[in-house]
Formats: C-alpha cells, structure tokens, sequence
C-alpha cells in the first residue's frame, strides 16, 4: 500500500514538473513577441517601429491619419492577440465637409507569429476590426517583413 501511495505521489509531482515545465516557453515566447508597424501610409521605406504590446500608435499619409489609444491586449505571444481600445480618424472629406474627425472603439488582431533570425518573434499581420467610419473594415495595417528583426 505504501508503495502505491508513493507512485501516486511521484506521478502527480511528475505532471506538475511537466505542466511548469510547457508553461515556461510561453510565458517567455509573450515576452520575446514583437510587431513591427509602418508608421507612414503607403511609404514602405519609412523607418519601422517595433512595439511589444503597444498601448498606441499612429498611422499617418499625406491627407488621413489613424491614432490608436487605449489598447489593452489578450494573448500577446499566443497564435492571435486581440487588444481593445480607442481610435480617431482625421482625413479629407468630401465637399459639404473638407476635413473632419471620427473616433471610436475599435478592435486589432495581431497573428501568424514567425520566428525572427535575430530570435524571438514576430506577428506577420495585423488587422484592424470596426474602425472609425471613414475607414472600410476591416483593415490591414502595413507590417514588417520576418527578414526584419526586432531591436
């Protein structure tokens, strides 16, 4: 009887040792997660800026621009990230209205991580879901190439 209390015992410190051991790379691969954004429209050559869990950002053009705010991120380093926040759109308008300026809620979805040359990863895509209406949804936001590694 002894002897089956202590496999008992040895099988569930072994499970505990493996689930430790599996929960482990992920908490380390959230933190190694990047993504890497194209702070100009339509200007592949501007200069990227890499962020891990970005609270916000801005994407500007010449005649529109995008802010996003707020965002609180779910599964950052999993598969697919969501983050919920804020956004305000300013563009040229039509006629009756030249320039005008929408905010509102707004949801991102980051996903197909890849690994980075330099090590840790990098989300390939990023999409844009429900942004202020002079937007169509959703959205791609232009990101970096895998080649690109984070800082």
């Amino acid at each position: 009887m002894k002897e089956r209390a202590t496999i008992v015992v040895t099988a569930i410190v072994g499970c505990a040792l493996v689930a430790v051991l599996l929960a482990a790379p992920a908490a380390a691969g959230a933190r190694r997660t990047w993504i890497g954004i194209y702070p100009r429209l339509y200007e592949p050559d501007a200069d990227i800026h890499y962020y891990r869990h970005p609270h916000g950002f801005s994407l500007d053009s010449s005649d529109e621009s995008i802010r996003f705010m707020h965002l609180r991120w779910s599964h950052w380093g999993d598969r697919t990230a969501v983050a919920v926040g804020r956004a305000k759109a300013c563009g040229e308008g039509d006629e009756t209205e030249p320039y005008g300026c929408e905010s509102g809620r707004v949801r991102l979805i980051a996903s197909d991580p890849g690994s980075c040359p330099t090590g840790g990863y990098l989300y390939q895509r990023l999409v844009v879901l429900h942004p202020p209406k002079m937007y169509a949804s959703p959205f791609d936001v232009p990101v970096a190439p895998l080649s690109c590694g984070p800082p």
